[in-house]
């Protein structure tokens, strides 16, 4: 599995945070689903972000949307969107998630076969599956330092990762 850890860089002091992240969410999402047949999950434990980048994904330009469902507090929702954004990662799905909530995902290296000891987790599941993993981190310096937990929790684990600064 390959997991893709994005930093943000804010140096646009006209754009909030929260604004900076969103625009780079759906720039992601768009390329995600422009290169890859799989469903994409956002996942955040910030259901109000969540609702933000609902409305956000639907008025992307004056001519284009990106077609999604949001679901909030259901464990195992059924959904045939591209893309879902959701507070819960649903148990046995194997696309590509996109995290944007402050704990990593509780995931079991394809060469071991039980999942080592790990933090609290975003999620109530045991472990998880998905094709890819892309981690989003903003700029601020709370989350900087939640982005390099993650980062330490999935390489512990045995995993490649990659790093991408984003300006």
């Amino acid at each position: 599995m390959q997991i893709s850890f994005y930093v943000l860089n804010n140096n646009n002091s006209k754009v909030s945070e929260t604004d900076a992240l969103l625009d780079f969410v759906c720039r992601l999402t768009q390329t995600v689903l422009e290169k890859s047949e799989q469903t994409l999950i956002i996942l955040d434990d910030n259901t109000n972000r969540l609702n933000q980048l609902d409305k956000q994904l639907w008025d992307l330009s004056a001519t284009s949307f990106l077609p999604h469902d949001l679901i909030i507090n259901k464990k195992n929702a059924d959904s045939i969107a591209p893309v879902i954004l959701t507070d819960t990662l649903p148990n046995g799905f194997d696309g590509v998630v996109l995290n944007l909530a402050s704990s990593p995902l509780n995931l079991v290296h394809p060469n071991t076969k039980a999942s080592q000891p790990a933090e609290p987790t975003s999620n109530d599941n045991p472990t998880h599956h998905p094709s890819r993993l892309l981690e989003i981190i903003p700029a601020d310096s709370e989350q900087k330092e939640k982005g390099r937990a993650k980062y330490k929790h999935y390489q512990s684990l045995g995993f490649k990762l990659d790093y991408f600064p984003i300006k």
